[in-house]
């Protein structure tokens, strides 16, 4: 277990520090950019999110499980995907902006930018799942750091000059771009020798994995439907200002909370890539549940933090214009408490091979999302009031993964395997 703790504790420093270098630079950001801006930005991530589950076809998760011998072909194909898939996302981006008379200058830059986001947010994603393979646990915290001081300083200095909604996606660019390149060099890989794979090697390596590329690639996409809803319904139903207040208390809380779990998320992994390899089921199953008796112990006080503290430190901290952002985060804190608690095992299901399984909770937790907003809608419910009824369809969704979760672990027999 002490390796496990230290791992973790690499990881989650990292993220704490790039976190606090994060939130001191995002009061000044508040007077550079408005919440309009942060509103169209936070819809335009979670356009990149859909880029980064297409990217690479979900060939990132084989990184962790493939034979060394088929690691290098495997990373290069994943790598050129991500530029294949960034180019048609351009093509499709430009003839929107010129197709689209009714918007702004400012979306126009946004839509524009997007591919670009998403391809380095996807190099970005592969070089996180490579660390991983190699326990790069070091090198991994540090890149955590670079990246949001990559993003802040750079959100800064564009901001200084000309706030824009596009603005915070190039920076959002430059800090991914600049994690990527940390990763890379320290794992002594040479970007320029990922020559493009043939034809062949790429038709192979897809049918190998045609599990990931296939059913997994599915599910993802469901599962970030379900995660973009939210962004899309706030900024449908209540404008951009309030998408924008919502973004804001996503990027002071919710975001921090995601990293953290993303850290204890990684080397859960790692673990459990291990363990399933060798069919150590009872070893995975006793980390299964070790993560989660530490999760929820350790985050009810955290949550209970949030409620009470939240709201008053944004206001003081964010000033004039931005006082409904701590009540949003208020309304989310059961969404954060069961972020903190499941993110990290939300991978599960992937790893053990239940592909199925996974798909079926990625649509059912969409059928869960999109049936609260619907009755938002039709209640013509306050902004407020919904956030609390979407973290109320988020807990139970999550509640019912680590159920499925456990179910899997307990029926060796039916699992097929890590992917491959």
């Amino acid at each position: 277990m002490a390796p496990y703790i230290r791992n973790v504790v690499k990881l989650a420093g990292g993220s704490v520090f790039g976190q606090l270098v994060f939130l001191a630079a995002l009061p000044i950001m508040a007077k550079f950019y408005t919440p309009d801006q942060f509103g169209v930005a936070q819809a335009a991530l979670s356009a990149v999110t859909i880029l980064l589950i297409v990217g690479a076809l979900r060939l990132e998760i084989a990184i962790l499980s493939v034979p060394e011998e088929d690691l290098y072909d495997l990373f290069r194909c994943a790598w050129w995907l991500c530029v294949l898939t960034a180019t048609i996302a351009m093509l499709i981006a430009i003839s929107l902006a010129l197709l689209q008379t009714d918007w702004k200058e400012e979306q126009r830059m946004a839509a524009i930018l997007l591919p670009l986001l998403g391809l380095f947010a996807c190099w970005n994603q592969l070089m996180a799942y490579l660390g991983l393979r190699n326990h790069a646990f070091g090198a991994s915290a540090r890149a955590k750091v670079i990246q949001p001081v990559g993003y802040s300083v750079s959100a800064l200095g564009i901001g200084a000059i000309l706030g824009s909604a596009a603005g915070l996606l190039l920076a959002d660019a430059v800090g991914r771009a600049a994690a990527s390149a940390y990763i890379a060099r320290a794992m002594g890989l040479k970007i320029v020798q990922l020559k493009p794979p043939s034809w062949r090697l790429l038709r192979n390596t897809l049918s190998r994995h045609r599990e990931l590329a296939g059913i997994g690639l599915f599910s993802s996409l469901i599962n970030a439907a379900g995660s973009a809803f939210t962004a899309a319904m706030l900024l449908w139903l209540f404008g951009a200002f309030e998408a924008g207040q919502f973004a804001m208390a996503e990027r002071m809380v919710g975001m921090p909370v995601g990293l953290l779990s993303v850290a204890i998320s990684q080397v859960f992994m790692a673990n459990l890539s291990r363990s399933v390899s060798r069919g150590d089921l009872c070893t995975a199953r006793n980390d299964y549940l070790r993560v989660l008796r530490v999760q929820a112990l350790t985050g009810v006080p955290i949550a209970l933090l949030i409620f009470f503290m939240a709201p008053m430190v944004l206001d003081l901290l964010l000033g004039d214009g931005w006082e409904t952002a701590g009540e949003y985060v208020k309304a989310l804190t059961l969404l954060y408490l069961c972020s903190y608690i499941a993110g990290p095992l939300n991978m599960t299901l992937t790893v053990l091979g239940r592909q199925r399984l996974q798909l079926i909770w990625d649509c059912m937790r969409f059928t869960i999302v999109a049936a609260a907003w619907g009755a938002i809608w039709l209640m013509d419910l306050e902004p407020k009031i919904a956030l609390m009824a979407y973290s109320i369809s988020a807990f139970v969704a999550y509640g019912i993964y680590l159920v499925l979760a456990d179910w899997a672990m307990r029926r060796p027999i039916l699992i097929t395997g890590v992917p491959t």
